[in-house]
This record gives C-alpha cells, sequence and structure tokens, in this order.
C-alpha cells in the first residue's frame, strides 16, 4: 500500500538515492537542483534549486548519512551537509502533518455527530406532531428546495 505521496520539486526527478539507515531520500531534477526529504513522509529537509547549471546526473549519500553528493551534466560536483537541526525541523514538519489529518478526521466525524443529531431531533418533533414520514420528506425536500415527487 502506498504510505505517503508528496510533491517534493517542481522538476523532474533525474537521480534518486535512498540513505543506508532508510531514513531519507535524495533527488536530483531536471533544472540542476538537489533535494533530500525525509521516507517516512516526503517532508523537505534540504532543498537547494540550482545546485548545478543543468540536470543533476546522479546522487549519494555518504556512509553516515550526513551528507548527500550530487554531480551534473556540467561536469560539477556539490557535497550537500544533512544537519540534525535540519532533520528535526523535517521531523516537526511531519508531526504537524500527522496532526493536522488527525484534526480534520475529528471535525468531519463531529460534523456527521451533529448532522445526524439534528436529524434525529427533527425525525422525534415530526413524530410528536404525528407527521407521516412522506410528510417528514417533504418538508425535507422542501426545505432544501427539491422538487416534491410523491
Amino acid at each position: 500500500p502506498l504510505l505517503s505521496c508528496r510533491k517534493v520539486t517542481d522538476h523532474p526527478s533525474t537521480c534518486f538515492d535512498v540513505s543506508r539507515d532508510g531514513d531519507l531520500l535524495a533527488f536530483g531534477t531536471s533544472e540542476g537542483g538537489v533535494v533530500v526529504a525525509t521516507a517516512s513522509g516526503c517532508a523537505p529537509v534540504r532543498k537547494i534549486l540550482k545546485a548545478h547549471m543543468v540536470f543533476a546526473t546522479g546522487v549519494t549519500f555518504s556512509a553516515d548519512g550526513a551528507a548527500v553528493l550530487s554531480v551534473s551534466a556540467d561536469a560539477s560536483a556539490l557535497v550537500t551537509a544533512i544537519t540534525p537541526a535540519a532533520r528535526k525541523q523535517a521531523a516537526k514538519l511531519e508531526a504537524g502533518q500527522k496532526f493536522s489529518a488527525t484534526r480534520v478526521a475529528i471535525v468531519v466525524l463531529l460534523l456527521v455527530v451533529i448532522v445526524l443529531k439534528v436529524g434525529l431531533q427533527a425525525w422525534r418533533e415530526a413524530k410528536r406532531r404525528g407527521m407521516t414520514q412522506d410528510d417528514l420528506v417533504r418538508a425535507l425536500r422542501s426545505m432544501l428546495g427539491l422538487k416534491d415527487e410523491l
């Protein structure tokens, strides 16, 4: 199953690598950019839009994952440091996204509960007034501006 999907750059990727520990992903782009993102949620750790003058042809992590080497068709090579602070910032971003998704789910659930509660109250009031189910459906359709087909 797909765990996460996120746009990490506006340009097509031309090369890719995964750190030894599997925590980070590195992308080289068609416009010479280098992007490092977390593997768990694709949160950006480092993004250098114009690391090279033309497209990147390769990226690779250092053995300890503290840097990424990128090379390009312009015959340049660039070492990009991945600081602990950048990793922490990416982790905070991922945590915020998970929190946001949880908040959205809670709000949707609350709205469903409110709609059900109001519907139940309307049904009880209609029953109390002696309305039939057809009467209630007609009233609801009228309130919603729908044509009465009954």
